[in-house]
Protein backbone atom coordinates (compact mmCIF):
# COMPACT_ATOMS: atom_id res chain seq x y z
CA UNK A 1 0.00 0.00 0.00
CA UNK A 2 1.67 3.42 -0.96
CA UNK A 3 -0.65 5.86 -1.46
CA UNK A 4 0.49 9.70 0.05
CA UNK A 5 -2.11 11.95 0.74
CA UNK A 6 -0.99 15.53 1.82
CA UNK A 7 -3.73 17.89 2.07
CA UNK A 8 -2.73 21.75 3.02
CA UNK A 9 -5.54 24.03 3.53
CA UNK A 10 -5.01 27.82 4.89
CA UNK A 11 -8.05 30.28 5.23
CA UNK A 12 -7.05 33.64 6.12
CA UNK A 13 -9.85 36.04 6.66
CA UNK A 14 -9.00 39.41 7.46
CA UNK A 15 -12.06 41.83 7.71
CA UNK A 16 -11.81 45.63 9.07
CA UNK A 17 -15.15 47.54 9.40
CA UNK A 18 -15.05 50.99 10.23
CA UNK A 19 -17.84 52.96 10.70
CA UNK A 20 -17.77 56.69 11.33
CA UNK A 21 -21.02 58.59 12.31
CA UNK A 22 -21.63 62.70 12.12
CA UNK A 23 -23.73 64.16 10.13
CA UNK A 24 -22.80 62.29 7.11
CA UNK A 25 -22.11 58.86 7.44
CA UNK A 26 -18.81 56.89 6.58
CA UNK A 27 -18.71 53.63 6.43
CA UNK A 28 -15.63 51.67 5.22
CA UNK A 29 -15.61 47.71 4.89
CA UNK A 30 -12.37 45.99 3.90
CA UNK A 31 -12.42 42.07 3.23
CA UNK A 32 -9.31 40.23 2.80
CA UNK A 33 -10.01 36.52 1.96
CA UNK A 34 -6.76 34.29 1.37
CA UNK A 35 -7.35 30.31 0.24
CA UNK A 36 -4.70 27.87 -0.05
CA UNK A 37 -5.24 24.38 -0.62
CA UNK A 38 -2.84 22.32 -1.80
CA UNK A 39 -3.76 18.82 -2.44
CA UNK A 40 -0.84 16.09 -3.07
CA UNK A 41 -1.70 12.55 -3.95
CA UNK A 42 0.59 9.62 -5.04
CA UNK A 43 -0.81 6.16 -5.90
CA UNK A 44 1.83 3.73 -7.16
CA UNK A 45 1.06 2.18 -10.59
CA UNK A 46 1.18 -1.07 -8.85
CA UNK A 47 -2.20 -0.78 -6.69
CA UNK A 48 -4.18 0.60 -9.91
CA UNK A 49 -3.07 -2.54 -11.81
CA UNK A 50 -4.03 -4.74 -8.70
CA UNK A 51 -7.15 -2.92 -8.43
CA UNK A 52 -8.73 -3.34 -11.97
CA UNK A 53 -7.10 -7.24 -12.24
CA UNK A 54 -9.50 -7.80 -9.25
CA UNK A 55 -12.28 -6.16 -11.13
CA UNK A 56 -12.33 -8.25 -14.50
CA UNK A 57 -12.59 -11.31 -12.67
CA UNK A 58 -15.91 -9.88 -10.72
CA UNK A 59 -17.31 -8.87 -13.54
CA UNK A 60 -17.48 -12.25 -15.40
CA UNK A 61 -18.13 -14.03 -11.82
CA UNK A 62 -21.68 -11.33 -11.90
CA UNK A 63 -22.10 -12.01 -15.70
CA UNK A 64 -22.46 -15.93 -15.13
Amino acid sequence: MNIKIKIKIKIKIKIKIKIKIKIKIKIKIKIKIKIKIKIKIKISGKIIFALTHLCVPANKIFAD
